[in-house]
């Protein structure tokens, strides 16, 4: 037993190792948290990194979803903008018609 788990942190070591290091993955992060959900980390693949990979991959899931809400938001700014600026005249004239005594 104590030989099969040197073997794996062995293996867990060398695959950390393997890792390549690059600014890349941090910048993409940095963008993610600038609110640019445009930008993908990019994704680990390899034997004994999988687990870093699955990290890329949900960060790059959190990123779409983000993405999505942003768009979701924006499109419904813009109706209720839309929707403000063409009934404006008669939004006033109705307020104006509850205030008054």
């Amino acid at each position: 037993m104590k030989n099969s788990i040197n073997e794996l942190l062995k293996k867990e070591a060398q695959a950390v190792l393997n890792i390549p290091v690059t600014d890349a993955f941090e910048k993409a992060v940095d963008l993610i948290i600038e609110q640019d959900f445009a930008a993908r980390v990019p994704v680990i693949d390899g034997t004994g990194m999988e687990g870093f990979g699955q990290i890329g991959e949900s960060i790059n899931a959190m990123a779409e979803e983000l993405s999505q809400t942003e768009r979701l938001k924006n499109e419904f700014i813009s109706s209720i903008s839309s929707l403000w600026s063409a009934n404006s005249p008669w939004l006033f004239l109705y307020g104006s018609w509850i205030i008054s005594p």
